[in-house]
């Protein structure tokens, strides 16, 4: 038989809820030269069974099952049984548009490029969040890597789930074989920079052909555990990575601006000896702070700061969240807090700023909105706690963390 043009591997964990929509739309692709490579990652639902009837009914869909080992071991399992030229990755919860294949090769036939990277969109109960911008154009992967990453502290449009993008197979084998089995949060961040970094060209699409679904109870998003050892290793990878293709000094801080931003997101504990709110004002400890915005920032500040008391929590999506189980309220609410101070938990600066003029028509004449500083990447703490994490023993445990006050 023809080995087919693109492989599109599939990394299944209990996503039964999810996955039909997912296959639907990967069975649907108007470029039909293609093979679906479903791993299952050791799912204990109903998962099997779907893999199995889109399996029987379409010889272009694989099945192989293994032990549970994570998403980049089942990524990595579909790589090395990969047969196509291209490969790409679609997670199991994620649908895609029916001309996603056949635009992302069209546009690699008028470029020649190694990698061509197209744009996703947020999905949320229906509802469709805002695109992340991407580059125009052709580049080098450095250049490609530069222009992902914005020393603006969250500004960042490189792609965390090596999606929506078409890499030639032997590229993302290779990353996926280099990448530390441990590493098990922001590992295919690991992963897309080596790619991108091994390609002598990368060109961008700017349509959108991807629908990320955002799942509270994803592993990304849950934060019952710590994940701050897990980025010393992807921060000793990373600086392999770029030592390994030639990364001049002044693009270090990049490796540096990732951890960082994991641990906030994933990590927040790490932080607790900072003399202030980081990275939000430094100075006095103790206050009470309200938290506006229950996304994953909000939700890992809320869990895990010490020593200010939390004394309301804030969304305008309140309603959506509270349905989650988190104790957070609608912000006309907030002109009834009794706070000293509000910190807005946001990861987009734009949407900071704007957040900020609305609250400041609700809380009182002087009260104190702070957003995340823009030069937290370059303060003497990032450095040291960096410098800390490096050096972090290996027995780190994760501890739950006393909270200051209620929220």
């Amino acid at each position: 038989m023809k080995e087919p043009e693109i492989s599109i591997i599939v990394p299944v964990y209990n996503k039964a809820a999810y996955l039909p929509k997912c296959l639907e739309s990967l069975q649907a692709q108007t470029y039909e030269d293609i093979e679906v490579v479903l791993v299952d990652d050791g799912s204990t639902d109903d998962s099997p069974a779907i893999c199995r009837s889109f399996y029987a009914k379409d010889a272009r869909f694989r099945y192989l099952r293994q032990k549970n080992g994570g998403q980049n071991a089942a990524r990595r399992t579909g790589i090395e049984a990969a047969q196509g030229t291209w490969a790409m990755f679609v997670d199991a919860d994620d649908f895609v548009i029916p001309e996603m294949c056949e635009r992302l090769l069209e546009r690699q036939h008028e470029t020649e490029a190694d990698v061509v990277m197209a744009t996703l969109q947020p999905w949320t109960d229906g509802r469709l969040g805002t695109a992340k911008p991407i580059p125009s154009g052709i580049c080098t992967g450095k250049e490609a890597v530069q222009q992902l990453v914005d020393k603006c502290f969250f500004q960042f449009r490189l792609p965390s789930g090596l999606f929506p993008i078409l890499y030639r197979k032997q590229h993302a084998k290779t990353s996926l074989r280099a990448i530390d089995p441990r590493i098990t949060f922001s590992e295919d961040v690991g992963c897309s920079i080596a790619i991108l970094l091994a390609a002598g060209r990368v060109a961008f699409l700017p349509d959108v052909v991807y629908y990320y679904r955002q799942i509270p109870e994803s592993y990304c998003h849950s934060h019952d555990k710590s994940n701050v050892l897990t980025q010393k290793w992807l921060l000793a990878h990373l600086r392999q990575v770029f030592a390994a293709y030639g990364m001049d000094e002044e693009d270090a801080w990049i490796p540096d601006w990732i951890i960082l931003r994991d641990l906030l997101l994933g990590g927040y504990e790490f932080f607790n000896d900072f003399n202030g709110l980081y990275p939000f004002f430094g100075g006095r400890r103790g206050g009470r702070i309200a938290v506006y915005g229950a996304g994953v920032l909000g939700e890992e500040i809320v869990t895990k700061l010490t020593d200010f008391d939390i004394v309301g929590w804030f969304d305008h999506d309140w309603e959506h969240y509270r349905a989650l189980g988190r104790t957070v309220d609608a912000p006309e609410k907030l002109s009834a807090c009794a706070c000293d101070a509000v910190i807005i938990a946001i990861q987009n600066p734009e949407v900071a700023v704007t957040v900020r003029h609305e609250l400041n028509t609700l809380l009182p004449p002087g009260m104190r909105i702070h957003t995340i500083l823009q030069d937290i990447i370059t303060s003497a703490y990032s450095s040291r706690k960096l410098e800390a994490l490096r050096t972090l023993d290996e027995g780190y445990a994760y501890e739950p963390l006393r909270k200051s006050g209620g929220g």
